[in-house]
């Protein structure tokens, strides 16, 4: 998608123009069909285009509305252009050649700051109301896009990329460590609605939020939740799999409206399947499968297969109309790629071990020629969701409420169809003996958890009260299975708290393509959540929407397969074959002082000193993964050694 950028002087002075030159150079690589700056007075506003959809080449941002004192800059693929053009009343013969942009702009004219709850697709906008003195920005509910912002009391800036905040001088670079301290400990957000950044005082803006910024305020608002989605009831199966067909096909079809034709990242798993199976029913399409470099990968604890070649091309088999490509990215080194992700994101990220192959595959799809890359990243919440396989009765119990506890259990037992007995120990033993396990783990004192995942130096774990935190927040990551079924659904949405939509924003503006998630469609996840359980699980089986969907589209062992497959398997291999990379990453961090004093850099040796031994010990997989992961956060923390 294209970039957007903007500065907001609220102390009354004109915005300096060097100031908005250096956002757009600090960004410059998300426009490479054209970049543009307006400005006037007090705000200044900033576009790197990127053309894609059809109607992208009409676009010509900023755009100004002088007549109305309006200004917006965007960023978008609207979804739902035909529904909205209907609400505008624009004529049929202007839809064509009307940008995105100006659907924006008219939308804002008609419902003002109610209008991002019209809105369905990939978008972020900022409107200027110089009438009304305020910036209005907004970004959609769950798509492919992000947006940062800075609000000091006399300025307030915001842009797609962290690079183009950080290029400002008078953006502070202060590191958040106690949010650092929480990150390397898997510790969630613990904010409702604000997103921070590693960096004190920049914010991500949430999805599904707004804000709307003026010289003396600065208001963030939830327009749109997950939880508020409509019940959904039908009278039979097959009415809930006809509706689901209608509503995932249009939201694909959306995403592939690209000039250039689309890809798609296609693994062994449900998700991305259904997504090629519904791309493939018009046209053909180009699959890109990741496949391990090394013919017998490191054996891996985790109980998954490491290559999904075999079933993936299977499906694309099946399906047909796909032209299905491997990619073992052989080439591309994985301490370099997370090297080069650390410039462009400008923070680190959990699964650096995976930027080789998604790299790789984000430029075969460039160098083909292609606009957008196809992904299923938010499946496992909404067209593959497990539904709940458990019954608790205690809840009833302790409220007193036993008829409608016996009742529920009773239509959970008939669901299930296991025996009363099974029945009977999974609904008053299973849920306690966990709450006693829960109660237990978290009484202790003095545990170290995250030393099974990341390197974290005891002294500075100590500093930050990371256990205590743990314990405060009853937050354990062995434990987060125990979580009632609708927190751990709400959870997978995280809607608001996602900021794997920016990340891959990121990763596409680098290369000149676009990203985009069928799957994650407001109107497929209001969907997936409005159904009800039956239609995910029963008899014993789970994913039941995804399994009916694919039934007769793939074979019996993809549709009813249970394993997972490991993306980048050999990422030990690969390693020990990156060696003196990872022992020049290392010595750099040994000289660093805020790497030695937040890291736990002798565990990090000895880690890699075991992997360069033993590269196909079964811990392989792990230790590697942790080094990456660790090893991009030390280098984000080399920027602060000077404030040491």
């Amino acid at each position: 998608m294209s970039g957007i950028f903007g500065l907001f002087q609220r102390d009354g002075r004109p915005v300096e123009p060097a100031h908005l030159q250096a956002m757009l150079e600090g960004m410059r690589s998300w426009g490479p069909h054209g970049a543009s700056i307006w400005q006037s007075d007090v705000v200044g506003l900033g576009q790197l285009l990127l053309h894609n959809t059809p109607e992208s080449q009409f676009e010509k941002l900023p755009f100004v509305e002088e007549n109305g004192g309006l200004a917006i800059t965007s960023t978008s693929r609207l979804d739902n252009r035909g529904e909205l053009c209907n609400r505008l009343n624009i004529p049929p013969e202007q839809r064509a050649i009307l940008p995105d942009s100006a659907l924006l702009l008219e939308s804002y004219k008609k419902w003002g700051q109610d209008c991002p709850k019209y809105l369905i697709g990939d978008w972020c906008f900022a409107v200027w109301d110089k009438n009304k003195g305020r910036l209005f920005i907004a970004r959609d509910t769950n798509g492919i896009s992000g947006l940062y912002y800075h609000a000091a009391p006399h300025f307030f800036c915001f842009a797609s990329s962290l690079a183009g905040l950080l290029a400002l001088p008078q953006v502070p670079r202060q590191l958040d460590e106690n949010l650092l301290a929480r990150s390397l400990a898997s510790l969630p957000n613990n904010s409702e609605h604000e997103v921070h950044t590693l960096y004190q005082g920049i914010r991500h803006l949430g999805a599904a939020h707004a804000l709307t910024v003026t010289a003396t305020n600065v208001e963030l608002n939830e327009y749109w939740r997950i939880q508020d989605s409509p019940v959904i009831h039908f009278k039979s199966d097959a009415e809930y799999l006809e509706a689901f067909h209608e509503i995932f096909q249009k939201a694909v079809e959306a995403r592939m409206r690209s000039s250039k034709g689309a890809a798609l990242a296609l693994s062994s798993g449900l998700d991305s399947i259904a997504v090629a199976a519904f791309a493939a029913r018009k046209r053909e399409i180009t699959a890109y499968t990741a496949i391990p470099a090394h013919a017998k990968p490191p054996k891996n604890n985790l109980g998954r297969y490491h290559n999904e070649w075999d079933l993936a091309h299977q499906a694309a088999s099946a399906i047909g109309n796909i032209h299905h490509i491997p990619l073992n990215s052989e080439h591309v080194s994985p301490v370099q790629s997370m090297q080069t992700m650390l410039l462009l994101y400008r923070q680190p990220m959990n699964n650096a071990g995976n930027l080789y192959w998604l790299m790789d595959m984000l430029e075969q799809t460039r160098q083909a020629g292609l606009g957008t890359l196809l992904t299923g990243q938010r499946g496992n919440a909404s067209i593959s969701w497990t539904g709940n396989q458990k019954f608790d009765i205690w809840p009833f119990i302790l409220s007193g409420d036993w008829r409608n506890g016996w009742g529920e259990m009773q239509k959970w037992h008939k669901a299930q169809n296991s025996s009363w007995a099974n029945t009977l120990k999974i609904a008053l033993l299973r849920s306690l003996v966990k709450s006693t396990q829960s109660r237990l783990f978290l009484s202790l004192p003095g545990q170290t958890p995250w030393k099974n995942y990341a390197s974290i130096n005891p002294n500075f774990a100590r500093e930050h009260n990371l256990w205590q935190q743990m314990q405060a927040e009853q937050f354990h990551p062995s434990l987060a299975g125990n979580l009632p079924l609708e927190e751990r659904h709400l959870g997978v949405y995280q809607v608001g708290r996602r900021t794997g939509g920016s990340l891959w924003a990121e990763l596409a503006a680098a290369h000149q393509i676009e990203v985009s998630d069928p799957t994650a469609d407001q109107r497929v996840l209001e969907f997936c959540f409005g159904i009800p359980n039956e239609q995910y699980t029963r008899n014993g089986q789970d994913r039941l929407l995804i399994r009916r969907t694919l039934a007769g589209r793939c074979p019996p062992e993809i549709v009813w397969n249970k394993r997972r497959g490991l993306q980048a398997a050999d990422i030990g291999l690969r390693l020990v074959e990156d060696a003196v990379r990872m022992d020049d990453l290392l010595a750099a961090l040994t000289a660093s002082p805020q790497a030695v004093r937040i890291l736990d850099l002798p565990k990090m040796k000895r880690r890699w000193a075991s992997l360069k031994t033993a590269p196909l010990q079964n811990t392989s997989y792990k230790h590697s993964a942790e080094l990456l992961k660790m090893g991009m956060v030390g280098l984000f923390l080399m920027q602060f050694d000077s404030k040491t």
